[in-house]
């Protein structure tokens, strides 16, 4: 008698969002982390509280039939758009002049009343509405996993997760805020979100190492260090070695008559400070033999103002602003530049200095410590202090249009570190993928 076969359960993650989603441009960490988990056989049930006809978002079917989109309901769209125009409206800082080199902090994109706004909407709209949504959902559904992304849906999994007796994953990107912010009342007060974020129970806490010492803040806030997972981002390779990878993603080559092509990618937010490049460029313009030239690859509130910049400085000739693109668009834009530019106020260990490292790119940004866990002066980056930039930002970029042989050590340099200091997603994720597993069979027992 044949014996009948056994199809084993299928795991099923509940993964709650907030006011992040799916974007078909800007950052793929979060599709890559859900496609991670489909490839392992995981469900993968995803809520935001994104309106279905924001622009840039993926459709709901996009990823396959193994991942459900739920966005939020269209009867609430009207409640979310009406917050975004009063906080936009009221609440936005003052914008700084085009002269200006002020350092912008995480939130220095809103005033007070702006902060206050979004955090009404936080914790008296938006956490109580997802809460009932995952609530009802984990009635019917009875997931194996909550999945708590950044604060806003960290705040949601932690109350209901325990209600069902179910495990808490919580997963931010990094933080906003920094050790020195815990010890002032008024600070705490003012990242809410992101504190609250951060302290809420959890049964694993998945930060990334992104430069802003997110583990430190985790721990100064209460977990211990056995809850940490402290995660770099991988690459996505598309099933390529790294080697392969290399040999395709070649930085472009240079001569001693060639221009210098500069790049920056990121969302055009004051905090990326895109700014920085633009006046380091118009300083080096009119000393340089070679032209310089500075790609801009990204769009967001700060663009009116950068192109602006570029006008006033007298540049706007040599500054191309390419907009949004898809992340599948991006290598070209990799492959033509010779040098990236990454001058976050925050942190400079994002995915795209990263990516940078992959097409043997020289990678120019700040010593603040950010990039320490990857970078390193004179051997795949110019590290420049950030009390001196207005100095040594054009210094470091006027060295690599004039020394060749620096260009060519620092761009040897970038290759070596990808092959022995970046994870490729696929390992990245298995790491996450056998803690997760750990804590469903510790749980179960």
């Amino acid at each position: 008698m044949e014996k009948a076969t056994v199809t084993p359960k299928q795991h099923r993650l509940l993964i709650v969002t907030g006011l992040y989603d799916l974007e078909k441009a800007g950052n793929q960490t979060l599709r890559r982390t859900i496609e991670g988990y489909r490839r392992a056989s995981w469900r993968v049930d995803m809520f935001s509280f994104m309106p279905g006809d924001y622009p840039n978002l993926i459709p709901p079917d996009a990823l396959g039939p193994e991942v459900r989109i739920k966005r939020l309901p269209a009867f609430l769209d009207p409640l979310l758009r009406a917050g975004a125009a009063l906080r936009d409206r009221l609440g936005r800082a003052r914008r700084m002049g085009a002269a200006s080199s002020q350092e912008v902090e995480y939130y220095g994109e809103f005033n007070w009343f702006g902060r206050a706004v979004y955090l009404v909407f936080l914790y008296l709209v938006l956490a109580p509405i997802q809460a009932l949504r995952i609530f009802w959902h984990a009635i019917r559904s009875r997931p194996d996993i909550i999945y708590g992304l950044n604060c806003h849906g960290a705040i949601v999994a932690s109350l209901v997760g325990p209600l069902f007796r179910i495990p808490v994953v919580t997963r931010f990107y990094g933080v906003g805020i920094t050790q020195s912010d815990l010890c002032s009342l008024r600070r705490r007060l003012w990242n809410l979100d992101e504190v609250s974020g951060v302290k809420a129970k959890s049964d694993l806490l998945i930060m990334t190492n992104d430069g802003t010492r997110g583990a430190d803040v985790a721990r100064k806030l209460g977990h211990q260090q056995s809850e940490i997972l402290f995660l770099m981002n991988g690459l996505e390779l598309g099933g390529r070695s790294k080697e392969d990878a290399l040999k395709g993603g070649a930085v472009a080559r240079r001569s001693a008559d060639d221009d210098l092509h500069l790049l920056m990618l990121s969302r055009l937010a004051r905090w990326k400070r895109v700014d920085r490049g633009i006046r380091a460029l118009a300083q080096v313009a009119s000393s340089l033999r070679s032209r310089v030239t500075l790609t801009i690859v990204g769009d967001g509130p700060e663009r009116p103002a950068l192109e602006q910049l570029a006008k006033d400085l007298q540049v706007a000739d040599r500054v191309h602003f390419a907009g949004a693109v898809s992340h599948s668009e991006t290598s070209k834009y990799y492959s033509s530049a010779h040098a990236f530019l990454s001058l976050y106020d925050v942190s400079n260990l994002g995915n795209p200095v990263i990516e940078a490292l992959s097409f043997g790119l020289p990678i120019i940004t700040l010593a603040d410590a950010s990039t320490d866990d990857l970078l390193r002066n004179e051997f795949n980056a110019l590290l420049v202090p950030k009390g001196d930039l207005d100095t040594q930002l054009p210094e470091a970029i006027q060295r690599l249009a004039f020394d060749l042989l620096l260009w060519s050590a620092l761009s040897d340099g970038a290759r070596k570190t990808f092959r022995t200091d970046v994870w490729t997603w696929a390992e990245r994720m298995e790491v996450e993928l056998r803690a997760v597993e750990r804590l469903q069979g510790a749980t179960r027992t």
